[in-house]
């Protein structure tokens, strides 16, 4: 089972120490976890873009794409 709070603490030190990081990787990754949590934190997840993306209030596909590679590196 995931610990929500050790989780949350690590990607805060994580993403507050990465320049690169807007509100944009911000809002993906919330919404991955979200996903990620409602599937019980099986690994691997089928998420489907558009879904992720209205979670994430991402509007344009480049700007998802764009997060989403940079959240993964």
């Amino acid at each position: 089972m995931v610990n929500y709070v050790r989780h949350f603490r690590a990607i805060q030190y994580k993403m507050e120490a990465d320049s690169r990081v807007t509100i944009y990787h911000l809002g993906l990754y919330w919404a991955l976890f979200q996903t990620w949590n409602e599937h019980s934190f099986q690994t691997p997840i089928h998420v489907y873009r558009d879904e992720i993306m209205t979670r994430a209030k991402i509007r344009t596909r480049n700007t998802y794409a764009k997060c989403m590679r940079e959240l993964s590196e």
